[in-house]
């Protein structure tokens, strides 16, 4: 059962463990809404699940990085009346996602995630724990779902229960990611090829700019109406239009720069795919600087921490800087020579706070398998 104690909440005895990760998106910003490609991979930060089987119909459930909430119980016949708040929303958001596609649980269950991605920076932090849910409870009780449909209900959860307009990318990568490879993602077809991530010389760095955002209250969804304003105008996904054709529909000059950021960012994702099948990683570093250059001055999501902390990156010897996520804040992801790399990260992180007042986090990551269950 849970246990709560002076440290953190603790689930004693857990059935099966599963982890969720993170992921990072190298290059193809604000495209999965947009009919383009994408290039995310897992990271090996996430979050970890621990699960135990009840006889009766309650659920007990706890997060240990929100521990002074103690343990939120309640029957799964009331699953309808609940009014959840904080982290409580993803679980039950999630519990009514399977229940309206036909999942029927015949127990209740004790369930304790923790982890240790940063909230609010561009991670997927909510995707880790949705998709996190989802998997474990679809494994546990047998409920035969795909990764797709896990990856779609996932979606739903953020579109409806948590009230992000997002897109499928962040739930795609989480569940397909694999060790040392990009996921090359069709939006549209919602089809994927994994692409060899070879760094050789080079480390893959999230820097967070410890600027903190709420995806809700920043102007995502502004954006996303914008973009598909130029769509419905076109008649067709707005990454597959070209900039001759953008001209031609005569939109307001505001909603052309946000189109046209689109309709390159498909071109350097593209571009990006070709430059790792060629083994041509400085190459593939230009097209994410070109990226942040788009994000800024066309798409105009970056502000000024992003700004300071990519430039700070490249100053110090990155070969390819760029903000990741939707923006507004969180991090930026880089690559930097091995070499040295700790006294590179501490001269960005004296720039950086001399520039803005705010120290940011360094994490080493690699690309890293989707979520799975890690012991029985």
């Amino acid at each position: 059962m849970l246990l709560q104690s002076a440290g953190p909440i603790r689930l004693a005895d857990p059935e099966r463990v599963y982890f969720s990760p993170g992921r990072v998106n190298l290059i193809g910003e604000h495209l999965d809404y947009n009919g383009g490609h994408v290039m995310p991979c897992a990271i090996d930060l996430g979050n970890t699940f621990r699960l135990a089987s009840r006889s009766d119909d309650i659920v007990r459930a706890a997060s240990g990085n929100f521990s002074r909430q103690g343990i939120y119980e309640f029957r799964l016949s009331d699953i309808e009346r609940l009014s959840p708040v904080s982290w409580q929303q993803y679980l039950i958001g999630s519990l009514r996602t399977l229940i309206a596609h036909g999942a029927v649980f015949p127990h209740g269950f004790e369930l304790l995630v923790e982890g240790n991605l940063p909230g609010g920076a561009g991670l997927s932090s909510s995707a880790s724990v949705v998709t996190g849910y989802l998997y474990s409870l679809n494994d546990r009780f047998g409920f035969g779902f795909s990764k797709l449909e896990l990856a779609l209900m996932a979606k739903e959860v953020e579109n409806r229960h948590i009230g992000v307009n997002c897109g499928i990318m962040d739930m795609y990568a989480i569940l397909f990611g694999r060790e040392d490879h990009l996921v090359y993602l069709d939006t549209q077809a919602i089809t994927h090829e994994l692409v060899p991530l070879e760094l050789g010389e080079y480390q893959l760095v999230i820097s967070n700019t410890n600027k903190k955002r709420s995806l809700q209250s920043s102007d995502y969804n502004e954006r996303r109406d914008s973009c598909e304003l130029v769509a419905r105008a076109a008649g067709k996904p707005l990454a597959e239009l070209s900039l001759a054709e953008l001209d031609a529909l005569g939109v307001s000059e505001l909603a052309r720069k946000r189109a046209r950021y689109v309709i390159l960012e498909e071109k350097r994702t593209r571009q990006a795919r070709a430059a790792l099948h060629q083994g041509d990683i400085k190459a593939f570093g230009r097209l994410m600087d070109q990226s942040h250059h788009g994000l800024k001055e066309e798409f105009e999501v970056t502000g000024r921490e992003l700004d300071a902390l990519a430039q700070a990156c490249r100053d110090f010897g990155a070969i390819g800087s760029r903000m990741t996520g939707a923006g507004f804040g969180g991090c930026v992801v880089s690559l930097f020579p091995k070499s040295e790399l700790s006294e590179v990260l501490a001269r960005v992180s004296d720039h950086y706070q001399a520039d803005t007042g705010l120290t940011p986090d360094h994490y080493l990551v690699r690309a890293a398998g989707g979520t799975s269950r890690r012991s029985v």
